[in-house]
This record gives C-alpha cells, structure tokens and sequence, in this order.
C-alpha cells in the first residue's frame, strides 16, 4: 500500500516537472524574435515609420494610445519592410481609427520596465512584459501622425468597431453626464471617459470592475444576469445570458482579452445551467490550458486573465458554500444570490487585487452587495437608451429616464462609500504571502466540499 502510494507521489511530481519544464520553455519561445529587436538598430534616433492602426484606439483624458503595426522604415527615397508592433503616445485631435494607415515621425524607444504609483500605493508593474504579451516592444511618444489611407484592417473588426462607435455617440446624446460614460463602461467597458476622479472613487469603493473591460466583470455581470433571469424557464435563462455575453464580446471588437473573459463566464452559466461543476471545471483548465499554449505571456503579465480565471473559480466553487450564510436575506430581486456571488467572487479575488494594487478596500463586499443586483437592470435600461435613441430621443425618453436614475444611483453609492474614513487601505504584499492564502484557501474549500459531500 505504501509502496503503491509512493508510486503515485512520484508519478504526480514527475507530471509536474515535465509540464513545468514544457511550460517555461514554452514561455522562453513565445516571442517572435525577428519583430522584437527589429527597431534595435534605430533606437533614440529620429525616423520615419509606416504603418496601420492595429487596436481600437484608446482615448484618455489628456492624449490617445494607438497600436501600430508597422509595414515600413522610410531610409532615404527607400522604403524598407519592417514588421513590429508600437505603441505610440499622441495627441487626442486628429481623430484615428482602426485600420488607418498613419505615417509616424518621431522617436522610437524602449518601453520602460516598470510602472509605479505613489510610494507605498502598490508594487511596480512590469510595463514592458505587459506589451510584450501581446506583441508591443516599442513606443514612440507624441510623434508627428500623418494619416495616409483609411477602412484597412479586417473589414469585420473594423465594422465592429464602428458599431460601437456609434452606439457610445448615440447614447451620449440621450444621458446626461457622468452618467453615459458610466453606461458605456458597464455595457462595453469604455471607461476612459469617465475621468481620473470618478475611477479613483469607483477604486476606492472596490467596484471599479464594472467598468474594466476584463474577465471580472464579465463573469461577475454574467452571474447577475443569470440570477435575475431565474424566474423563465431554464434554457430561456441561459439562451439570453449567453446571448448577451456573445453581443458584448461582438461589440467590443471581440479582442483576445475579452474573448478569454466571454469564454470563462459562458462556462460558469453552463455550470449553473447543467449543476455539473466538476466537468465544468475540467473544461474551465482545458481552455486555460489552450489560452495559455497560444500566448504564455498572459498567465504572468495578463491581469485580466487572473481575474477571470480566479473569479470564475470563486463563482463555481465558493457561492454554493456561501449561500448558507445568507439565508437571512430576500431571495427576492436576486439579494441573496448577489451576495453569495459577492462574496465568493470576493475571497477569491481580494488577494490578487491587494497584490496587483496595493490597496485593501475594506468597504467592497458592501459597494458590491449595494451595487451589483442593480446591475442587469441598469445594464439593460442603459442598453435600450441608446438603441432607441436612434428612432428619435422622444422614444428613447422613458428608457432613458430610468437609466439615468440607475446609474445616478450606482454614482452616488461610490461617492458616499469612497468618502468612509479608510475606505481603503495601502497594503504591500509579497508573492510569497499571496501564494500561502491561496494555498489556505484551497485547503479550506477541499475540506468544506468533502464534508458537504459526506454530509
């Protein structure tokens, strides 16, 4: 028996090395090596580049961060082909699309290793590695932008895009703001607009996942929707969850991050469709395992793809642990649920975000219990608006009147709590210390899932 047992242990570690071994060279081999140091050579130095506009441009208050994916080095009269991603660093007007084709004169350097906040606010961030994962070596900062052709780029991606556009232009003709940049963040995750102080609120209540375009919100807003639609029969439920986590995926340009975050919450409303956890579970880590063969990189720089994993993870296995402690509140409008799901989502998450941020927020289960079961009503009132803003803002009005409520609401609940003397907290944690409550924390959620099995 012992001997049977000892076999096992070193079959398990031996599985282990060999994976571990298979992943970090997998990881060491992850980047193209000719469009990594393909600028090398021109480094602080002034040049001129061709390209197009690969992403979604991302507008800020002050400038617009556009992924460029270059065709040419301009030398002279030639012009030599040179492949690599850039991320450039300009002004907000001209305005820029996806699939432009843009000239850039400036210089090209190294993005810097790490980003950090105010002292004591959080630990540095790898701003380099986190480009790299998704192919971005370079950065020029306020070059001169010429635009030389339009509509290049996939013709599907960029209708997408133009959809959303128009969308987020239509709805901010029918809400007031704040109001309609929140709408855009809850509905698309296009939280730039809202400005730096409603975020640092919306941070300090610890509910700025609603409008962070990442597997957070997505499988947090998923769980809502699913836990308000409980009243229609079984696959009606479902079919509507999941169409609206498709159409959201669609509407945001279906971009990798957003298709991994999609992915992992149609997997936990199959989960709570079918009750099968365990084989949910096994398709949850085959689809991490096939996301991560494809680009190692986001297993260490990617935030949003721990979060989704880890929320997914709490959803599945801790809300029906929790649930028992909430049988003192309303079933009704979905409260009990929301703050099962709060919470599960919460234990899981919390030591994650204290590691990335430095910042405990100890006011976040409450925000999130006040906030989230508003969410799939705020989200579909806010959705209408701007669909039947197009048929005139008579129609939109009543939808439009009830969303701007909502949101109000959500607004003023972050406004209140932020102001909580030490709503939120500096906290620096080590790798170490993260890596021994998740360990507890598994430990914990085996011994409770096996008593209530036995039980």
């Amino acid at each position: 028996m012992k001997s049977d047992f000892n076999r096992s242990v070193l079959c398990v570690a031996g599985l282990f090395l060999i994976a571990a071994g298979a992943g970090i060279f997998r990881f060491d081999h992850s980047g193209d090596l000719l469009r990594v140091h393909a600028l090398d050579p021109y480094l602080e130095r002034a040049i001129i580049l061709e390209g197009t506009v690969a992403d979604e441009p991302d507008v800020r208050m002050t400038h617009t961060n556009l992924t460029v994916e270059t065709t040419h080095l301009l030398v002279g009269e030639d012009r030599v082909p040179l492949a690599t991603k850039i991320r450039v660093v300009t002004e907000q007007y001209p305005e820029f699309s996806y699939g432009d084709g843009i000239r850039l004169s400036g210089n090209a350097e190294l993005p810097g290793m790490s980003l950090g906040g105010e002292e004591g606010a959080g630990r540095s961030f790898n701003y380099r590695a986190y480009l790299a994962k998704d192919g971005v070596y370079y950065q020029m900062f306020r070059p001169r932008v010429e635009k030389i052709f339009s509509r290049g780029g996939n013709p599907v991606t960029r209708a997408l895009f133009s959809l959303k556009h128009t969308y987020l232009t239509t709805l901010a003709r029918v809400l007031p703001e704040p109001h309609a940049s929140l709408a855009g963040g809850i509905i698309l995750g296009a939280k730039e607009a809202l400005g730096d102080e409603v975020l640092n609120t919306f941070r300090t209540a610890g509910i700025i996942h609603i409008v962070v375009l990442s597997g957070y919100n997505v499988t947090i807003i998923a769980e809502a929707i699913g836990r308000a639609l409980v009243f229609l029969p079984r696959t009606a439920g479902l079919g509507i969850s999941a169409a609206s986590i498709i159409l959201f995926a669609l509407m945001t340009g279906a971009g990798a991050t957003v298709v991994r975050a999609s992915l992992m919450a149609l997997l936990v409303l199959l989960a709570r469709a079918t009750g099968r956890v365990s084989e949910i579970t096994t398709a949850l880590f085959i689809a991490a395992f096939f996301m991560l063969l494809a680009n190692p990189k986001i297993l260490v720089f990617d935030p949003s793809f721990q979060l989704s994993f880890l929320a997914t993870m709490g959803l599945l296995f801790v809300s029906p642990l929790v649930t028992r402690f909430f049988l003192w509140l309303p079933e009704r409008w979905g409260i009990r649920d929301a703050a099962s799901a709060t919470l599960a989502t919460q234990i899981f998450v919390m030591p994650a975000l204290v590691y990335m941020t430095g910042t405990f927020s100890a006011i976040a289960f409450l925000a999130n219990l006040l906030v989230l079961p508003l969410m799939p009503v705020t989200m579909f009132f806010s959705f209408v608006s701007g669909i039947s803003a197009f048929f005139g803002p008579i129609a939109s009005a009543p939808f439009s009147f009830v969303a701007t409520a909502l949101l109000g609401y959500i607004l003023k609940v972050a406004e209140i709590l932020s102001l909580v003397p030490f709503a939120a907290v500096s906290l620096r944690v080590s790798f170490f210390v993260v890596f021994i409550v998740y360990a507890l924390l598994c430990m914990i959620l085996f011994a409770l899932t096996k008593n209530k099995g036995s039980g």
